[in-house]
């Protein structure tokens, strides 16, 4: 609120200074007031159409509201301005990923890769790019790459376990699942995987533990519900049966 408001005074002086606008943009966004934060940055715009770096922060505010194709279009913008935007290559693979443009969302993972090759976050989302295309194995060394660069991210985990799981390596999948929910017990994606990789190896009891908690975290996960209920049945028969 602090920042806010000092942004909203630099603004008061002097309305016709860009920067001031793309900053309180910034500030408006930490505090969850997406819808605000977009009317500032495009004011930042019309006052500077060459102002890159506010037609990524307009990407990712128009992207966090699902507003994806003017999202594109502003950081196509950014990058035009400034061919090596990294971060501006990598969100727009984002934003084609979201609308499953994915051959042109690895070709701009790939660019973010080039341009800064330790980007953890690019390394992750070319792997889930590359997945969608059943381009496994590469996806998995690039998740690898991804948890070398920053290996307390838990989402590469659970991402590299559902890779593994793809090549059949249940075991080195079940290790990264683990891995995922250590980092981040409130994972439910991770617990979700691992209870249906535990229920296919007839380890029914842990499923049902991490089914349950994929419930209590995403309480509308309606397929971590039909597994669980299956899960259930399947203990059932199993105690019938000793």
């Amino acid at each position: 609120e602090e920042a806010i408001s000092h942004y909203k005074m630099a603004i008061k002086i002097k309305p016709d200074y860009a920067l001031p606008h793309n900053n309180l943009g910034n500030a408006l966004v930490a505090e969850r007031k997406i819808e605000e934060a977009i009317s500032h940055y495009k004011m930042a715009i019309g006052l500077k159409p060459d102002f890159a770096e506010a037609h990524y922060n307009l990407g990712n505010a128009l992207l966090n509201k699902g507003r994806t194709s003017e999202a594109i279009s502003h950081y196509k913008m950014a990058i035009k301005l400034n061919p090596d935007f990294a971060l501006a290559h990598n969100n727009l693979g984002n934003a084609l990923l979201a609308i499953r443009e994915t051959e042109e969302a690895i070709s701009y993972y790939r660019m973010a890769i080039e341009l800064k090759p330790d980007y953890a976050p690019a390394h992750n989302n070319l792997g889930d790019a590359l997945s969608a295309e059943r381009k496994t194995e590469e996806a998995i060394s690039h998740y690898k790459i991804a948890i070398k660069l920053k290996p307390d991210y838990a989402p590469t985990y659970n991402n590299l376990g559902g890779a593994l799981l793809d090549e059949r390596q249940t075991e080195k999948a079940i290790s990264n699942f683990k891995m995922a929910i250590k980092l981040d017990p409130d994972l439910a994606l991770a617990h979700y995987n691992l209870g249906n990789v535990l229920l296919e190896k007839e380890r029914i009891s842990e499923a049902v533990t991490h089914y349950k908690t994929a419930i209590k975290l995403k309480p509308d996960s309606t397929e971590a519900r039909h597994n669980l209920k299956i899960a259930l049945l399947r203990l059932e028969k199993k105690n019938v049966g000793r």
